[in-house]
C-alpha cells in the first residue's frame, strides 16, 4: 500500500541515455611531477625547496628567446590592414561598383518592403555615408565621350 514510500530501497527512475557525460570526454587532471610531491617530515620541505631553487636556477637561460621577426610580422599585418581598408573604401564609395546593385539593393528589398520607407531609409543614409565623406562617388569622367551631347537651336547642350 505504502510502496511509493519506501525510502532509500526504492528504486530510482532510468535516466536518459545521454545524461550523463561519459568520462573519455571529461579534461584530465595533469599529474604532479617530480618536484611536485609533498614531505611528511619538517626538514625535508626545507631541503626540497632549497633544491627546487637551484634547479630554477639553472633552467632559467633556457627560456626561449623572443623572435627578431615578431616586429615585421606586425607591420605586415599592419600595412596588409590598410591596403585592404583602402582598397575596400575606393571600391564601395565607386557608384559603379556591383555591390551596390546586386548586395545593397536586395537587401534594402527585404528589409523595407514599402518602397517609400526604402527611399527614405536609403537617403538618411546617404546623408550620414556623405557627413563622414564615405558617400558614392562617381569615380573618372563617364561624360568625356561626349554620348549625352546634343545640340538644339545650334547650341551644343552637354559637356560645357
Amino acid at each position: 500500500m505504502m510502496a511509493w514510500r519506501a525510502g532509500l530501497r526504492a528504486r530510482s527512475l532510468h535516466a536518459p541515455r545521454f545524461s550523463q557525460q561519459p568520462t573519455a570526454f571529461l579534461p584530465r587532471r595533469a599529474k604532479p611531477g617530480p618536484g611536485a610531491v609533498r614531505y611528511a617530515s619538517d626538514a625535508a620541505p626545507a631541503e626540497a625547496a632549497k633544491e627546487t631553487t637551484k634547479e630554477a636556477a639553472k633552467e632559467a637561460p633556457k627560456e626561449i628567446p623572443r623572435r627578431a621577426a615578431r616586429g615585421s610580422r606586425k607591420g605586415l599585418y599592419g600595412t596588409s590592414l590598410a591596403l585592404v581598408l583602402l582598397v575596400g573604401y575606393i571600391y564601395g564609395t565607386d557608384t559603379r561598383a556591383s555591390i551596390h546593385r546586386y548586395g545593397m539593393v536586395p537587401l534594402i528589398r527585404m528589409l523595407y518592403p514599402d518602397a517609400e520607407d526604402a527611399h527614405h531609409a536609403g537617403v538618411d543614409s546617404l546623408k550620414m555615408l556623405h557627413r563622414f565623406g564615405l558617400h558614392p562617388r562617381e569615380r573618372g569622367d563617364p561624360d568625356r565621350d561626349g554620348a549625352l551631347t546634343t545640340e538644339v537651336c545650334q547650341n551644343s547642350l552637354g559637356r560645357c
